[in-house]
């Protein structure tokens, strides 16, 4: 939005934790460095703790940047209250996760995985941001995964960044055990008034500023809003130039940042750590106390090639970038130098001869100066050459001093001017002339010896700081030397143990080859007692195949008996119920017959009939054709 407008190429104060806008202060620089140490020297733990908004993010993804290759990273930044199993996490987040495992089936696929990264001699380095909201259980829990470890090497590696809640958490007593293995603690403060000056200066040079875009006071005025916080400092840094845009503004000062903070941030929920309702209510005031009240700082102002950025001895005055000297009696000059400013006054030059002329009929009572003016006259011209040297080594960015001769030569013309003068007012008075003549020279004389005894005492002051630097050049040496020669003892240690690492390296691997070797061999055995069992199952299949067919088929020989039984006997219940209907319908039959014997017996009694039937007479019984 206004990076064209202010002749940038990217957003200089976003609020993602870009590594490439990492502006390293002292602290920073030191947590950096703490944290590379601890990853050449396998600590255990390090914690790197901090306020919210104080880098510590963007410290980690700076880390990242520079971890070495045989190192396998694995961070977690997800810690709310409801973050579960911590394996999980873990496993995740060196992308080994699998589902439906239980924690010792997790344990052991972890350990199986730190083992092979030392195997192929690398190191596992787990880093949990956010973890001020990790529990005390949890925390045991990620000490005991560290106790994975060979025994020279440091298999794990785990960093926690937070925020001070930590340190209240490490310090339980359950958790002594924990605090006692951690190599690297640190805390991140907020950044003073000159750092934060550097912080503006460094992130807008990074996104390609040429010149500046705040002036120093507008810089101490964020910090006074901000208390040194990054995150709140880019917050209000991008905010101004977003109004410093709307109004087309190439400068944001201090009243720019005054006005937009009354604006935009009068009822926000932003954490400003000066009250808003404090501020100045106009820029006339706000002019005035800036000029009371205005730190000395170092600005680095931004040169106009841009890219490096360059500071200033005290905050200027004007919040101009390029002050031009002043054209008054003791002048400053500044000149850059190494990305430095150093001020020096010029000394003070000699009044004309018009102005001795004033000086001498100032008093004409006495015919001329009075002893006093004349030390005065004389003090005003640095006639001690070795004072003027002085001058000259006390600031290197000055403009080279007059010669002495010069010097001399314009002390005695004001002088002899001066005489001349006396002469021509007090024609009469020409003893008292040569009195005052003495007594100016005398002390003349006295100054020049004791400007010259203070010039000895300089000489010595010198040779003394020359002595002491010589002899502070010689510790750093020897510092410098020792310093060496733990360097060269640390690169033996090195080169043993990659030597050492190496050794157990083609030991793992033969030890990897050989259970290779020996689970291949399982598995060939494994596959050919497979197909025996296979082959065998078939063969106990089709035989039991074969059974069953024949059992089928004589189950279906005794279903179809059965069957034929059933209907057998089906059959013979039909005939001997037939045969019992018929014994039934003869008897029936016979039953009537009788009947009607019967009554053809008791009609034969009732009216006896002669009958040509043999069978009907008394006789019948005795023919067998009757019966």
């Amino acid at each position: 939005m206004y990076e064209a407008f202010y002749g940038l190429t990217d957003k200089p104060f976003s609020m993602l934790p870009d590594p490439g806008f990492l502006y390293l202060s002292k602290q920073h620089q030191t947590a950096l460095s703490l944290l590379e140490y601890a990853l050449v020297n396998q600590a255990g733990f390090c914690v790197v703790t901090g306020e919210p908004g104080a880098g510590k993010t963007t410290l980690l993804r700076k880390l990242l940047e520079i971890v070495e290759d045989n190192i396998a990273v694995g961070m977690i930044t997800n810690t709310h209250k409801s973050f579960g199993d911590l394996l999980d996490w873990v496993l995740s987040a060196f992308n080994i996760h699998e589902s439906g495992l239980d924690k010792v089936q997790q344990n052991q696929k972890f350990t199986d995985f730190l083992l092979d990264q030392f195997a192929r001699g690398k190191s596992a380095l787990l880093i949990v941001d956010e973890a001020q909201n990790i529990k005390a259980e949890t925390l045991e829990e990620l000490r005991m995964l560290s106790n994975v470890n060979s025994e020279k090497d440091q298999l794990l590696q785990i960093i926690l960044a937070g925020q001070p809640a930590l340190k209240e958490t490490l310090r339980q007593p359950e958790l002594m055990q924990f605090a006692q293995r951690i190599g690297v603690d640190y805390h991140l403060d907020k950044l003073d008034a000159q750092e934060t000056c550097n912080y503006i200066q460094h992130r807008l040079v990074t996104a390609g500023a040429t010149d500046d875009v705040f002036t120093p006071s507008a810089c101490l005025r964020i910090h006074e809003y901000s208390g040194g916080t990054p995150r709140l400092i880019n917050l209000i840094c991008d905010t101004a130039m977003v109004y410093g845009f709307a109004d087309q503004m190439r400068r944001i000062d201090a009243s720019a940042i005054d006005e937009m903070v009354r604006q935009r941030m009068q009822d926000s929920v932003v954490p400003l750590f000066q009250d808003i309702s404090s501020q100045r209510n106009s820029k006339a005031q706000t002019a005035s106390e800036e000029m009371d009240g205005k730190q000395e700082i170092d600005f680095p102002w931004i040169r106009p090639q841009g890219g490096a950025t360059q500071s200033e001895s005290k905050a200027d005055k004007t919040d101009a970038p390029a002050p031009e000297p002043a054209a008054t009696d003791e002048t400053t000059s500044r000149q850059l130098d190494a990305g430095t400013v150093a001020a020096a006054a010029e000394p003070k030059k000699s009044p004309p001869p018009e102005a001795a002329a004033a000086i001498t009929d100032n008093n004409p009572a006495t015919g001329g100066m009075q002893d006093n003016d004349m030390a005065t006259l004389a003090s005003s011209a640095p006639l001690n050459p070795q004072d003027d040297a002085t001058v000259t080594a006390s600031n290197q960015t000055t403009p080279p001093a007059k010669s002495n001769s010069k010097w001399w030569l314009l002390a005695f013309t004001v002088l002899s001017l001066v005489l001349a003068a006396v002469v021509m007012v007090t024609v009469n008075n020409n003893r008292e002339i040569d009195r005052m003549q003495q007594n100016a020279e005398q002390k003349l004389l006295l100054e020049l010896e004791r400007k010259e005894q203070a010039a000895a005492e300089l000489a010595k002051k010198l040779e003394r700081e020359q002595q002491a630097k010589l002899e502070r050049e010689r510790e750093l040496k020897r510092q410098a030397e020792l310093l060496q020669k733990e360097r060269d003892a640390a690169l033996q240690k090195a080169k043993k143990e990659a030597a050492e690492r190496a050794r157990q390296q083609q030991l793992a691997e033969k030890i990897r080859k050989q259970k290779e070797a020996e689970k291949k061999r399982l598995k060939l055995e494994a596959e050919k007692r497979q197909r025996e069992i296979e082959l065998k199952l078939k063969r106990e299949q089709e035989e039991l195949a074969e059974k069953l067919k024949a059992e089928q088929q004589r189950l279906e020989r005794i279903r179809l008996e059965q069957l034929r039984t059933e209907q057998e006997k089906a059959e013979a219940e039909r005939k001997a119920k037939q045969l019992a209907a018929e014994k039934e319908a003869a008897r029936q039959q016979q039953l009537e017959q009788q009947e009607a014997a019967a009554r053809q017996a008791k009609e034969r009694k009732a009216a006896p009939v002669f009958s040509t039937d043999p069978c009907s007479g008394p006789t019948a019984k005795f023919l067998s054709s009757c019966r």
